[in-house]
């Protein structure tokens, strides 16, 4: 199992916090910093900034972790731009980068980034293979000529042409909650990032088995990525797990209101929970929905651990998995030497 850590946690960017643990906050200090304690891969998201510049300014003070968007939103670009950036950020890192895309919901498309919404899986598909068509014409020469369904692009000439680079073309991965989407990762892309929302039961059940239906799953095998999905505690102060845990039970029931992650709660026999939920949100009764998570139901997506017992209890509880991010609080609590330490036994055996 690899072992990675965000490098874009919004907390790390406090000026307030001056923990000697994280310092300095550059983020090119912090990423070597965590190559160092044995971190395999450095994740970047798209919540309150950019997924791509911190992943560029890490490239610079790292040679083996792999770097990857966790994730990059898709439909708020053209193919075009993401190819472009892709592209630069594989050639500066030598080929360490690993394009991690989301659909996102129509609210956020439509509302947020005022793009237009189109029919997520088969928009995703052409995105992909769009992607995959450009690198080829840079790379190989192929003539550039994309018709399909949402993106038509057919002109490339040699002054906007970046060439060839040395490395391969750039993993994709896919974030996905239900099946059509983890069928298409394992179709098409290298990889599938499991979302928070996740149990194993759901994952192993319902999400794996589309997936090792797809040609490019088969073609990989067990380099085919999949992250863990879930939720992680790690720490040895109750009072903090018993925050987080409060607050992790406010997150599994925003999800659960929402009808397109139904799927999850009905594995579970959860459909009634899940109905009132949404009915909470309808009304904005947002303070009553997290006692509908009982401790049971946020146990199966969530895994609360002591230092000790984390390795063995994250192997046991994701066994599915061959990336596992931990979160970035470990550090803060257990200081440098004991997080290399549970990260070496964590990677090991």
């Amino acid at each position: 199992m690899k072992i990675g850590i965000n490098i874009s946690d919004s907390r790390l960017f406090d000026e307030n916090n001056s923990s000697d643990i994280v310092l300095p906050h550059k983020i090119s200090a912090r990423s070597k910093l965590f190559e160092s304690i044995g971190f395999d891969f450095l994740t970047s998201n798209e919540t309150k900034a950019n997924p791509f510049v911190p992943l560029s300014i890490g490239s610079e003070s790292t040679t083996t972790s792999e770097l990857i968007s966790s994730i990059a939103l898709a439909f708020v670009r053209s193919p075009m731009d993401l190819a472009y950036i892709s592209w630069d950020l594989q050639r500066i890192s030598n080929g360490r980068f690993v394009l991690g895309l989301g659909s996102q919901v129509r609210g956020h498309v439509v509302r947020r980034f005022s793009g237009e919404w189109h029919p997520p899986i088969s928009r995703m598909r052409e995105y992909i293979e769009s992607l995959t068509k450009i690198w080829n014409c840079w790379q190989n020469g192929d003539k550039l000529n994309i018709k399909g369904d949402y993106y038509n692009i057919d002109l490339m000439t040699p002054f906007f042409n970046p060439g060839p680079i040395s490395n391969e073309f750039p993993k994709i991965i896919l974030a996905a909650v239900n099946t059509n989407m983890s069928k298409l990762s394992g179709e098409l892309s290298d990889g599938i990032i499991l979302h928070g929302f996740s149990t194993k039961k759901y994952v192993q059940k319902v999400l794996l088995p589309e997936i090792e239906k797809g040609k490019k799953y088969k073609q990989l095998k067990d380099e085919f990525i999949i992250t863990s999905g879930g939720f992680v505690i790690i720490s040895d102060n109750e009072k903090n797990i018993q925050s987080k845990i409060e607050q992790i039970r406010s997150q599994v029931a925003f999800y659960a209101s929402t009808k397109s992650y139904r799927k999850v709660m009905e594995i579970h026999g959860w459909e009634n929970i899940a109905d009132q939920l949404y009915r909470y949100s309808v009304d904005g009764k947002w303070d009553k929905m997290p006692s509908l998570i009982t401790d049971d139901v946020l146990d199966e997506f969530l895994l609360v651990s002591s230092l000790k017992e984390a390795p063995k209890k994250i192997k046991s509880k994701f066994n599915y998995a061959n990336y596992l991010s931990i979160p970035i609080d470990v550090i803060y609590e257990f200081g440098i030497d004991q997080t290399k330490n549970l990260v070496n036994k964590m990677k090991s055996g």
